[in-house]
């Protein structure tokens, strides 16, 4: 009797699953999710990065050499026959001519007349070469051939005017005339002199006894004033002769003074020195080209012709509240692709505290077009960021061992890292060379993705003002 109640109840009654197992699945699938997104949304860190435009060139390390006058440039290169290679040739003279136009008054007529001779001697036989710049810019780190360095005093140019270099000539001229005639004159009166003055003490000699003898009667007074005047022509002539050799003496001190005021006028305006220990970026004009007073003549860097360390990164007034020293940054060479080759690791070693404008950048940078590009709103900050590098010395410590492998790792491709550290193992497809434009994006810190949504919400429910409305407001773009 149980058995069938228990059969009736159950007769007609069917169990139904209210979600078909592919309904179930999705629902995991769509509540797993939601529950994930959930979590990144609270969790995640998201880098928060602001951009910039660095410059791979030291900090603060160039200078542009500028031409003190207008004329043409003689760059001291010169073919050297036996090893049939342009050399850059410091001349002989250029520590005597920096440190006599560094000393002023203390220099001696006798230093600048060998200066001045050793200077025109060296303009007449001077050839210089002229020579493809491309081979001497900036060295081998950086593309050239050749390192043009240079030390402090050293000639690194001269600006050939004929006109001044007809002058330096005509005042040494002028002083060699006047010491020639001051030696003739000696020699031609040598004897008459001496002779002269034998006879005017010999005249004087006779004044007193026949004084004497005028007074006692034996000799006229007329006989007495002959012999006085006779004495008195003598010294006359003596007087005379010593006045010549004073004029002479006079003329040679004032050529002396000329020529010293020539030479240094000539090395003011002619010879451009180096007053550091350089190396030389790039040339800005060609052997024997014609330049005006302030044109630039060569751009040289104070640092080693190494790949720069630290490099300057310019931001914007926005970005500068946002970074600090030691957030991480990845500098990408202008015209590589950061997807291909990712970019150089670097940290912000320092902040300059005020913003420079485009004409105080174009100074720094000694550019105008340069200082446009990373200043394109009239000023920006400069944040120095040191670049990481790699310590070869361990692998070249095992290379140097008798392990194949590592000899065959260093030989197998080129490397064209430059001996940077970057964020990703390609190999760039060239080394980054000084003066490169650095796509730089500075990691300044993390944030959840709901910690960048809540202000979001805000400026659109009108909670907070818009950031744009404030920027517009004290008039920034």
């Amino acid at each position: 009797m149980k058995n069938e109640l228990e059969q009736s109840k159950a007769k007609g009654i069917v169990n139904v699953s209210i979600l078909n197992s592919p309904t179930k699945i999705a629902s995991l699938i769509f509540i797993g999710l939601a529950g994930f997104t959930a979590a990144w949304a609270f969790l995640a860190p998201i880098p928060v990065k602001v951009s910039g435009l660095g410059i791979l060139a030291p900090v603060d390390g160039l200078f542009t050499y500028k031409s003190p006058s207008s004329g043409r440039i003689l760059l001291p290169f010169v073919y050297n026959e036996k090893s049939a290679q342009i050399k850059y040739s410091v001349p002989e003279w250029s520590k005597k001519a920096y440190q006599f136009i560094s000393e002023g008054k203390g220099n001696s007529y006798e230093d600048s007349v060998d200066l001045t001779q050793q200077i025109l001697d060296y303009l007449k036989v001077l050839q210089t070469t002229r020579m493809p710049a491309s081979q001497f810019s900036g060295g081998v780190e950086s593309g050239g051939d050749y390192t043009v360095k240079m030390e402090d005093g050293d000639v690194i140019a001269i600006i050939d005017k004929p006109a001044a270099r007809q002058a330096l000539r005509n005042n040494l001229m002028k002083l060699q005339q006047s010491i020639s005639n001051y030696k003739n004159l000696i020699a031609i009166h040598k004897e008459s002199l001496e002779l002269s003055r034998n006879v005017e003490t010999a005249k004087k000699g006779l004044i007193d006894p026949l004084n004497n003898l005028v007074e006692e009667g034996f000799a006229s007074r007329v006989e007495f004033n002959n012999a006085l005047a006779e004495a008195t022509r003598s010294r006359i002539g003596v007087t005379d002769y010593t006045s010549k050799l004073q004029d002479v003496q006079l003329d040679i001190k004032k050529n002396q003074a000329s020529l010293i005021d020539a030479l240094s006028e000539f090395i003011r305006d002619s010879v451009i020195f180096a007053f550091d220990e350089a190396y030389v970026q790039s040339f800005a004009t060609s052997q024997w080209d014609f330049v005006n007073a302030g044109a630039e003549i060569m751009t040289v860097s104070w640092s080693k012709v190494a790949e720069p360390s630290i490099v300057p990164v310019f931001v914007d007034q926005k970005a500068a509240t946002e970074v600090e020293i030691g957030q991480e940054v990845i500098l990408t060479p202008l015209g590589f692709s950061a997807s291909e080759v990712g970019g150089i690791k670097g940290q912000i070693a320092s902040l300059e505290p005020i913003p420079f404008t485009t004409a105080t950048l174009s100074t720094r940078l000694n550019s105008q077009g340069l200082a446009a590009i990373v200043s394109p709103r009239g000023s920006a900050y400069q944040v120095n960021v040191k670049l990481l590098k790699r310590d070869l010395d361990d692998l070249r410590i095992k290379a140097s061992s008798k392990e194949p492998n590592y000899k065959k790792l260093l030989g197998s491709s080129k490397d064209n890292t430059g001996g940077y550290v970057w964020n990703n193992r390609s190999n760039p497809p060239i080394a980054p060379r000084e003066g490169f434009l650095l796509a730089s994006q500075i990691t300044t810190r993390m944030r959840t993705p709901i910690e960048m949504l809540i202000p979001a919400v805000k400026e659109f429910t009108g909670l907070a003002a818009p950031n744009k409305l404030i920027r517009f407001n004290l008039n920034q773009e």
